[in-house]
């Protein structure tokens, strides 16, 4: 028996932000979730970059099992370089990238792709559990048994990824393939819900009849929650193909997506003749200069300063310069704050960029810089960054 999903998916920007950085996709046969980050009009630029192509590549999704992680692992790499290629572009996009979380029907089969902190759950017969693993320093520390669950839901660097699609890193998702039956039911969702709703809530939600309340009282319960990140829910039953009533519609797309309508012009723009070649040129020379001003940059990486990246307060490794192709810094932690939200004085310091001792002394500087913020000036429960 061939099998598909009945699906709904909505996406909310939520209570503080004033863009959706998230973006989904959902079709008879996939489900995707990406949530950008690296502040506005970087973020949304990486989530609808990744649910572009895979809108793209849906006509080649495989019907056999054995064949969905090439699929995957092919499709993932084509948007990874698109992002690369719109940060060559735009070096103010640095910093950007989205998680990814997708499952798609395969031969009677579920695969399961996941990189980030969204999130993928199973209902089967009153068992509700979470079958993505978070990709996040403090799950790391949880895994090591450093910390509990509930003392990560309080960690101040609770939204720092280890894993990302950023147009830079290597690519490294968690693939599986699962056996599923008609009547499963899966949620995917951005940490918009999972932050502010408990898996309890979640689950009581997920068992009642109708999916698209399911999906509202989701979405509701992530607003009431204060919903201080964008917030997107796409929930699926597993059906006969029989009773499907979305085959032949066209896939239904939320969140950032409109923007992705504009990546391919960016890209084709970014691919001028003889780019890499001119780069790579002017880089030896400078890589040259910059090997004889700092030694094997022994000095550069004692230096740290806060910063600006996409939007959002940031901390940086290294000196805020750059010379043509070549910068002297790295980012080191791109934050949840907006630098919207600061104080005219706070503003006017990390836009010229503030010196710090190291990391840990940029993660101080933040927490001051979000508790004078707006943010924590409209936040009903007080300020925690």
């Amino acid at each position: 028996m061939s099998l598909a999903f009945r699906f709904v998916i909505q996406s909310n920007v939520g209570i503080i932000r004033s863009s959706n950085e998230d973006c989904g996709l959902a079709a008879p046969k996939i489900i995707a979730v990406a949530d950008g980050m690296g502040g506005h009009a970087a973020g949304e630029v990486a989530s609808s970059t990744v649910i572009q192509t895979f809108k793209d590549q849906l006509d080649s999704l495989p019907s056999v099992a054995n064949d969905f992680q090439n699929w995957l692992v092919t499709t993932t790499n084509l948007a990874h370089s698109t992002i690369g290629d719109l940060i060559a572009a735009d070096n103010e996009k640095r910093g950007m990238g989205t998680t990814l979380s997708t499952i798609a029907l395969v031969e009677n089969q579920i695969g399961v792709g996941h990189i980030g902190d969204s999130r993928i759950y199973r209902l089967r017969e009153q068992g509700f559990k979470q079958i993505s693993i978070d990709h996040t320093y403090v799950q790391s520390l949880v895994d090591s048994g450093e910390i509990t669950q509930a003392e990560a839901a309080q960690h101040p660097r609770r939204n720092l990824l280890v894993r990302a699609i950023d147009g830079i890193h290597d690519v490294t998702m968690d693939i599986e393939l699962l056996d599923t039956q008609i009547g499963d039911r899966f949620l995917l969702c951005s940490d918009g819900l999972t932050g502010v709703v408990l898996d309890q809530e979640i689950a009581s939600h997920l068992a009642k009849p109708n999916l698209t309340s399911v999906v509202s009282q989701l979405i509701e319960s992530a607003l009431l929650a204060g919903a201080p990140d964008n917030v997107t829910v796409a929930v699926c039953e597993i059906i006969s193909e029989d009773e499907q009533l979305n085959v032949g519609i066209s896939p239904i797309v939320v969140g950032a997506f409109e923007y992705s309508e504009k990546v391919k012009e960016k890209v084709e723009l970014a691919a001028k003749p003889n780019r890499k070649r001119l780069f790579a040129t002017m880089a030896l020379v400078i890589l040259a200069i910059a090997a004889g001003l700092f030694g094997a940059n022994s000095w550069l990486s004692s230096q740290w300063y806060v910063g600006i990246s996409g939007g959002n307060v940031a901390i940086y490794q290294g000196i805020d310069q750059q010379i043509g192709p070549v910068s002297f810094y790295s980012l080191n932690l791109q934050t949840e704050l907006p630098v919207n939200t600061l104080t005219t004085n706070d503003f006017a310091a990390i836009k010229q960029g503030v010196s710090i001792d190291d990391a840990d002394a940029g993660l101080l500087l933040v927490q001051d810089l979000w508790s004078r913020s707006s943010i924590c000036e409209s936040a009903a429960d007080g300020c925690k960054p």
